[in-house]
């Protein structure tokens, strides 16, 4: 037997949660000469009555080593086989992965080597070994499975030990196996296991066993729960089987929520999280959400008893792509004594292959909350890729937590801190009753919930005390006005509690309520130390370490009974003239002449202006023109609260508005808004329009005589009457309504007539009647200093006014007439059309003619003059020509045979 001493390093660090990380023990394999891809701490187990820890390391050789170690003496022992695995005997080398899963009760230990090879008729094939025994130093080999159950795996094939579930019962899944199932032991004693039963893979889902668990999860019956990382399709399945008596096990539930490729049913936890019953944590580490990868999930299912089936409550994720969280899940038992387990969610591969352990109250869990403690020392990787709870591992009735990091070869323990619950609280007595007027008690205290198991607490809770108020002040308080005060939870007292003297001097302002502030807080915390001591306790999540309140010191005889009255002031003119301001502002004040008012209110509406601004003491509704008014102290006896100035935004009213209607109601107690204690006001503010800015000018494109001539007549006549439409008043108009008279035609299908109306951000025809008498247009908005166009387009067909212009002037008007409430306002255009075909006189022709002949003469005379046309050089010309002909003249005559001059011969 070999033997080793742990190396126990102890790390100091911050520690903030319910496990002490200063004090973290690492069981690292540097003494043991392990290779360096052993994956020590792959799986790992917990025997408390042994308070022995075992650790697998499938990679330590070729086959895989078990490891245990005495967390007493820290010893490190390698477990012995009664039978070696198959490799040992026939010298061979193959990865069995002795260790891959290594699971344990008080009773026995039970291991595999999922990958091993076994040998019939000198043939080779693969099968699993599995060891169990009492002691992890005498493992014997179990029996393999008979003939007939292993003819329902594939070629005999099984891969048994991935997963391991024991308990009373030991279940094993085979995922690598194509068909078969799992099987199920049952220990008769502590030496043998009575002959196995299979709950067959009737749907031949791949991985089936995957990840195994038993519990009395849908009822007082065990259900043996299996898992398929594929399901149907790749979305991963849990299924559920209960024992029949003589037909074996049948599927009563399954699971199937799971994302395609996640890995859902990789892992499988069960806690206790409320009720009678168990719930089930799921893990599927390679969930992905949006465009993230292998962030992970941990599905949580909780009891519906209604319909004993197991209902998912909440989808926890990672938010580390590749971080692979919920590849690790484990129970680690109340901490904190609310009845709910904690639990550690690992993501081994968080922070670049480091890893990270989460933990997760049972409480925050259910609501949702994040996580209260993230565990992650230096000096590891794949940190939780197994998690391990140890129970009572530091006699504080808190278990502990291992936690292998197979890429750094080593396991990280962890002893618990339990947590204590404390909930302030107060207590007061009836300040109106009170016979000293000048001063009164109150009762400060603290509720504390304690662990089941915690043994002895060790902690001193600090309370402060304070009060605000301009006249109220706290009896035998510091230099800085607070009470500060210590209790021990050494005997674990359930209430602690201390008297509090507040002195309310005679005519101090009481009318502001007396606000306090409470908050506790422990001594000194277990993170402030290196050391641990099994006695310490922090505080848990749930509890309530700050107080705020306030109670009011004003005096009246029993219920109090206020009288209330309300008015209203404002510069608002009656009646108002629309447009006038821009905004106006109101304030509403309340007396009270009866009994104090503690809770009183108003709640007003106003309509149909927005209120623009509101005051400190106002809070606006959400989608609502409803304020809700309160007054910052009581109101006593003749007491006044004014709500401050409320500011209106006037500008939106317009000519449809009629007036501008406050309602406001009084409560004595505003939580409870009754008719028996409201007191109902209304101002009604008539709104008077003014149309007086209001003007119409029109202008046509022709003189109001036009002459047609014939080529008008043949070719068509356009006329154009424009209305331009202006507001200069205070008064912002919509929806107006006008009319335009059109021009009475006495022949139809003469001239045509268009109406359109044109603002600054839209155009639009008017309606015009079938006399084509009228023209109904509609102006949508006419804001002040706005001009809105009305144009009136007429046009005289070509030929048809040839008849009847000849004859008689043909008259065109149009009229506009605005509807402006009680008041209309108008204006008109009106063109004539005269026929003009007068013939140009023959004596006015001839004159014309005869000027411009003299104006051409005239013409033609200065550029005579000027010389134009005229040889300015002749004499120069005939000069030259002479100059010629006495050349030839005077030139000598030569002789054509000898070419002598005749003069010197005779040329005969």
């Amino acid at each position: 037997m070999k033997s080793f001493i742990v190396l126990l390093v102890t790390i100091c660090m911050p520690a903030l949660g319910y496990y002490h990380e200063p004090s973290m023990t690492v069981i690292s394999t540097e003494t043991l000469g392990l290779r360096k891809q052993a994956l020590f701490g792959y799986s790992t187990t917990y025997q408390d009555q042994h308070r022995r820890l075992i650790v697998g390391a499938p990679r330590a050789d070729d086959i895989g080593k078990i490891f245990y170690i005495d967390i007493n003496s820290g010893n490190i022992k390698e477990t012995q086989f009664i039978v070696m695995p198959q490799n040992y005997r026939q010298n061979l080398t193959q990865d069995y992965w002795l260790g891959a899963t290594v699971s344990s009760t008080n009773s026995y230990f039970i291991t595999c080597a999922p990958r091993s090879l076994d040998f019939d008729y000198n043939a080779m094939y693969k099968t699993s070994e599995c060891y169990f025994g009492k002691t992890p130093n005498a493992l014997y080999l179990l029996p393999k499975l008979d003939d007939g159950m292993l003819g329902s795996f594939n070629g005999h094939i099984t891969t048994f030990g991935w997963s391991i579930a024991s308990n009373s019962m030991i279940l094993m899944g085979s995922p690598g196996s194509q068909v078969g199932g799992a099987v199920l032991w049952n220990p008769l004693n502590i030496d043998t296991l009575g002959n196995p039963e299979i709950i067959f893979n009737r749907h031949k889902y791949p991985g089936f066993g995957y990840s195994v668990i038993i519990g009395k999860f849908l009822s007082d019956n065990v259900s043996f729960v299996i898992s398929t990382t594929y399901g149907d399709y790749g979305q991963g399945k849990i299924l559920f089987y209960g024992r029949r008596p003589y037909l074996g096990y049948a599927l009563e539930h399954e699971l199937s929520d799971g994302e395609v490729g996640s890995k859902y049913g990789a892992v499988m936890t069960a806690a206790n999280l409320g009720g009678a019953r168990p719930s089930l944590l799921v893990g599927a580490p390679t969930f992905n959400e949006g465009s993230g990868f292998d962030r992970g999930a941990v599905y949580l299912y909780l009891q519906n008893y209604d319909t004993n089936i197991l209902s998912l409550k909440r989808i926890v994720t990672g938010t580390e792509n590749g971080g692979y969280f919920g590849a690790a899940i484990v129970s680690v038992g109340d901490m904190d004594g609310d009845g709910l387990d904690e639990v550690a969610i690992s993501a081994p591969y968080e922070s670049g292959d480091k890893g990270v352990v989460y933990l997760y109250s049972g409480a925050g869990l259910i609501a949702g909350r994040k996580w209260f403690q993230r565990i992650q020392p230096a000096g590891f990787n794949t940190f939780g890729l197994s998690l391990t709870a140890m129970d009572n591992l530091s006699d504080n009735g808190c278990k502990g937590i291992a936690i292998g990091a197979p890429g750094s070869n080593k396991v990280a323990i962890f002893r618990g801190i339990p947590a204590v619950t404390v909930t302030l609280f107060t207590t007061f007595p009836n300040l109106q009753k009170r016979q000293d007027k000048t001063a009164f008690q109150f009762s400060s205290g603290l509720k504390i919930q304690y662990p089941t198991s915690l043994k002895t607490c060790e902690a001193n809770i600090s309370v402060t005390i304070e009060v605000m108020h301009p006249s109220a002040k706290l009896a035998d308080a510091n230099s800085d006005g607070k009470i500060i005060f210590f209790k021990s939870l050494e005997t674990k007292p359930s209430v602690l509690n201390k008297a509090v003297k507040v002195l309310t001097p005679i005519g101090g302002y009481y009318n502001q309520e007396i606000s306090y502030k409470i908050s506790a807080s422990l001594v000194k915390t277990p993170s402030q130390q290196t050391e641990f001591r099994p006695s310490q306790v922090m505080l848990s999540e749930s509890s309530i370490l700050t107080l705020f309140g306030s109670v009011s010191a004003v005096d009246c005889e029993g219920t109090c009974t206020p009288n209330l009255k309300a008015s209203l002031a404002t510069a608002i003119a009656r009646p108002y003239i629309s447009g006038s301001s821009a905004n106006e502002t109101i304030s509403i004040s309340v007396r009270n002449d009866g009994e104090t008012a503690y809770t009183s209110c108003l709640v007003m509406r106003v309509s149909p202006v927005l209120v623009l601004k509101t005051p400190e003491d106002c809070v606006r509704a959400i989608g609502a023109e409803v304020l809700t008014c309160k007054p910052r102290a009581s109101l006593g006896n003749a007491a006044t609260w004014n709500t401050g100035d409320i500011t209106l935004e006037t500008s939106t009213l317009t000519n449809a508005d009629e007036s501008i209607i406050i309602e406001y109601d009084i409560y004595d107690h505003c939580e409870k808004q009754s008719n028996s204690t409201r007191k109902h006001y209304e101002e009604i503010f008539v709104v008077q329009t003014v149309s007086d800015g209001i003007s119409i000018e029109g202008t046509s494109n022709s003189e109001e005589i036009v002459n047609v001539t014939l080529r008008d007549v043949e070719v068509g006549k356009h006329l154009e009457h424009v209305y331009k439409i202006s507001n200069t008043g205070p008064t912002r108009w919509v929806g107006i309504d006008c009319k335009v008279q059109l021009p009475k035609i006495v022949y139809k299908g003469v001239i045509e007539i268009y109406v359109m109306v044109k603002t600054e951000t839209s155009t639009s025809n008017c309606t015009i009647d079938e006399d084509i008498t009228y023209a109904s247009c509609s102006i949508p908005e006419l804001r002040i200093n706005d001009v809105v166009s009305v144009y009136v387009s007429i046009f005289a067909l070509p030929t048809k006014l040839d008849n009847i212009i000849q004859k008689q002037d043909i008259k065109l008007n149009s009229k506009i007439t605005l509807a402006l409430g009680k008041e209309d306002k108008s204006f008109s255009i009106t063109n004539t059309l005269h026929y003009n075909c007068d013939i140009v006189a023959t004596w006015i022709i001839v004159l014309a003619v005869l000027f411009g002949l003299l104006l051409i003469a005239i013409l033609i005379y200065v550029l005579y003059k000027c010389g134009f046309l005229k040889r300015k050089k002749k004499q120069a010309a005939e000069s030259f020509r002479k100059t010629i002909k006495d050349y030839k003249r005077l030139t000598p005559q030569f002789c054509e045979a000898t070419q002598a001059p005749i003069d010197d011969q005779d040329c005969s």
